[in-house]
Order: structure tokens, then C-alpha cells, then sequence
């Protein structure tokens, strides 16, 4: 893999990364509870901050998991990276 090969994959991923942080931020948007407080029926607001807080639980592991993945995936790549530039180091040497 070339440089440029590997900076594509990595910035790939970084964007996908991105959306998921997108999509929790929709989600806590959409999850706006202002408006439940304006009910009388105190258990219809308990029951919709229950929800809203599994559902922020179910994003938040989801982007760390992704997270994780992306993590894992740009350390492979910063050991590639390094191990070809120690090639290159070396085979330059080796020429001299």
C-alpha cells in the first residue's frame, strides 16, 4: 500500500466515524424533552425519559464500538506506515 492508499483509508474511516457522531447528535435533538414536560401525566414523562435514555445508551455504545474499530484499524495503519518507511530506510542504506 502507498501513502496516499493508506491516508484514503484512514480519512474513509474517520468520515464513517463522523456519521455515526452525527447520528447521535440527531438522536439527542430529536430526543428534545422540553416538550414532554408540558404534560400533566407526570408517568408519560417517566416513561419518555426512559426511553430517551436507553436510546442514548444503545447510540453510545454503538460509537464506541465504532470507535474502537476505527482505533484498531489506524493503529494497523501507523504500524504499515512505519514498517515500510523502515523498509525504504533500509533499502536506501543498503544501496549506499
Amino acid at each position: 500500500l502507498t501513502l496516499i492508499a493508506m491516508s484514503t483509508i484512514v480519512l474513509s474511516k474517520v468520515s464513517y466515524f463522523e456519521n455515526y457522531k452525527k447520528q447521535f447528535d440527531f438522536i439527542n435533538e430529536n430526543l428534545n424533552v422540553a416538550h414532554v414536560f408540558e404534560t400533566n401525566h407526570l408517568s408519560d414523562c417517566i416513561h419518555y425519559l426512559i426511553n430517551h435514555n436507553k436510546q442514548a445508551a444503545i447510540a453510545h455504545n454503538d460509537i464506541k464500538k465504532k470507535y474502537q474499530s476505527l482505533l484498531l484499524q489506524v493503529n494497523t495503519l501507523t504500524n504499515i506506515i512505519k514498517k515500510h518507511s523502515t523498509e525504504i530506510a533500509n533499502h536506501q542504506t543498503n544501496k549506499e
